[in-house]
């Protein structure tokens, strides 16, 4: 994933959490993200 890509779903992960829904569910409406892609994003976000 490039970098661009990657903050850009950081900042949408992150803005959708605030709403209130969890990782794992806002990570299952992205079907086209491999489990490497997730993981990465799991990192950046527990960080």
């Amino acid at each position: 994933m490039s970098n661009a890509a990657k903050n850009i779903m950081l900042r949408v992960i992150r803005r959708r959490m605030a709403e209130g829904e969890e990782l794992e569910d806002i990570l299952d409406g992205y079907p086209k993200l491999t489990d490497a892609e997730k993981e990465e994003l799991r990192a950046a976000i527990t960080d």
